[in-house]
């Protein structure tokens, strides 16, 4: 990019190639997250046939590992077509996983690319709302991050999850997410807080959700793993 250069980590499904390419999903994760942290999240999906891009953003140059939300959305549309030139990966079998603020990023590819599904979880309705809690500059935002209406506009399988028990992200946003998106939508509740989830007891039931979706959407044929 123009302010210099960010990481992608992309980590292959087992026999994908240019003869035979699968499906891969975009993984967005949260402020205080890294991309090469995310692990748990490969462990999900690479099983199911799916290969996995972690996608870093851009910080503020003035605030060292604060994440600058607006460079970072202009990214999104750079990974997602990064993705789909690879000749292993299948274009029309592209999903969008966000988590937390990650969420709101990946919401921004809705409209401008063609989506399999959109996975969110423990999302914001809107960051500018809630940047406070995030070190966000919410005044300053180019514009409101509103993830309700991104997915409210999104008519593909979506899948929202949520701890009831949040203590940075209201239930009650996952819960309206749910509410206004547009498309097949599917609402899963967790007995957990914001960075609990899923608990160990809560994991398989986390993975089937997913898995169910990408069924859902086309992405695998529940034979995958």
């Amino acid at each position: 990019t123009e302010a210099g250069e960010i990481a992608g980590w992309f980590v292959p499904a087992a026999g994908v190639s240019a003869e035979s390419p699968g499906p891969a999903v975009v993984f967005f994760h949260g402020t205080a997250e890294r991309a090469d942290d995310q692990a748990p999240i490969v462990e999900v999906y690479r099983p199911m046939g799916v290969s996995v891009l972690l996608v870093e953003y851009r910080v503020y140059a003035w605030r060292p590992g604060r994440m600058n939300l607006a460079a970072a959305t202009a990214d999104t549309a750079r990974w997602f077509d990064l993705l789909a030139a690879r000749d292993d990966v299948d274009p029309e079998r592209i999903v969008v996983h966000g988590r937390s603020i990650g969420g709101a990023v990946a919401g921004r590819l809705v409209g401008q690319r063609e989506l399999a599904a959109v996975v969110v979880e423990r999302t914001p309705l809107s960051v500018s709302a809630m940047a406070w809690r995030f070190g966000l500059p919410g005044p300053l935002l180019p514009n409101p991050f509103r993830t309700d209406r991104a997915l409210a506009g999104y008519a593909g399988p979506t899948l929202i999850m949520h701890g009831r028990d949040d203590d940075l992200i209201p239930f009650s946003h996952g819960q309206r997410l749910a509410d206004v998106a547009g498309g097949d939508v599917v609402f899963v509740a967790f007995d957990s807080k914001h960075n609990d989830m899923p608990r160990p007891g809560d994991r398989q039931r986390y993975v089937e959700a997913i898995r169910a979706t990408l069924i859902d959407a086309g992405v695998i044929d529940g034979a995958s793993d």
